[in-house]
Formats: C-alpha cells, sequence, structure tokens
C-alpha cells in the first residue's frame, strides 16, 4: 500500500513539475514576442504547446481526485496563456503567407 501511494505522489510531482517547466516556456515565449524575436517566440511556444499536450495525456494517470482538480485547474490556466500566445503569433504568419 505504501508503495501505491508513493506511485501515485511521484506520478503527480512529475505533471507538476512538467507542467512549471510549460510555464517557463510560455512566460518565454511572451517575453520573447515583446522583444520582437518572433523565432525564439515560436519555439519556446512549441515547447510549451508540445508539453501541455504530453500532460493531458498524463492527466488521467494522476489517481487522488484532489491533485487531479488541481492538475487540470493547471492545465485550463495554461491552456489559456498558450490561447492568447497562439493568437499572438497568429497574425505574422497569415501576413507572411499572403
Amino acid at each position: 500500500m505504501i508503495h501505491r501511494e508513493g506511485k501515485k505522489t511521484i506520478c503527480c510531482e512529475i505533471v507538476r513539475a512538467n507542467l512549471g517547466t510549460c510555464f517557463v516556456h510560455a512566460g518565454f515565449a511572451k517575453s520573447e514576442l515583446e522583444a520582437g524575436r518572433r523565432g525564439m517566440a515560436e519555439s519556446s511556444f512549441g515547447l510549451a504547446r508540445s508539453g501541455y499536450d504530453a500532460m493531458l495525456r498524463f492527466l488521467g494517470r494522476v489517481e487522488d481526485q484532489c491533485q487531479r482538480e488541481e492538475v487540470h485547474l493547471k492545465l485550463v490556466q495554461l491552456g489559456e496563456k498558450l490561447e492568447f500566445l497562439q493568437w499572438k503569433l497568429k497574425p505574422a504568419a497569415l501576413v507572411a503567407k499572403q
């Protein structure tokens, strides 16, 4: 039983750590975009987005309901940041294609 509880905690900690990394990459993307470095912003955005997508798949592995709700809330917050960044990055991509 202790082993199972430890496994639950470790899984949740891994998800939290990865989400933290995604938030850092999203922050870098925003800073780079504000500094006019679109290429770096897109790169950081891509890292944040791929981490976000991976964490969505891991949400079901967080067995504790309270921890799952906490992780879900963080995923929602990160998703909102990524949507905003994608919106900020998209206009230039559309202009470049024309």
